[in-house]
């Protein structure tokens, strides 16, 4: 479902992003979630589901789609995605979800997808102002 140039994503379909087998870590997170602010984030959520009201930033698997002109806007739920803006919550929502697999406000999160985003695009985004591919418009990350 999209809505303006934001789209409604099954949360399944929004994952951290992959571990680099020669450091170990996530060069594609922005920060690691903390365990404890994600316990928080899911007590909220649980009292308030609605609570979420800033889109999660999630850029295409480069695997699946590495250029703005091969996403098919028409059928967004084909692809996986990686967080980028957001993991806190996603986490939260994730691990709400499989606790109550049936609640709609879990299952689903408001997301802006961002595609054809490399390591070295995204480290400069965020100490410079640059400009990237939003699917629907272009703006500054």
């Amino acid at each position: 479902m999209k809505k303006g140039h934001i789209f409604t994503l099954p949360i399944t379909l929004v994952n951290r992003p992959p571990v680099d087998p020669e450091t170990g870590r996530r060069p594609l997170e922005i920060r690691e979630p903390h365990n404890l602010h994600v316990q928080n984030l899911k007590k909220k959520m649980k009292i308030n589901p609605h609570a979420t009201v800033v889109p999660f930033l999630v850029m295409v698997d480069p695997a699946q789609c590495s250029l703005v002109t091969e996403f098919d806007i028409s059928n967004p739920e084909r692809y996986q995605y990686f967080v980028i803006g957001g993991s806190h919550s996603a986490e939260a929502r994730r691990k709400l979800v499989m606790e109550h697999p049936t609640t709609y406000f879990f299952k689903y999160a408001e997301c802006k997808i961002y595609v054809g985003l490399t390591l070295m695009r995204l480290s400069f985004s965020l100490g410079t102002t640059t400009t990237t591919m939003i699917i629907g418009r272009r703006c500054p990350l």
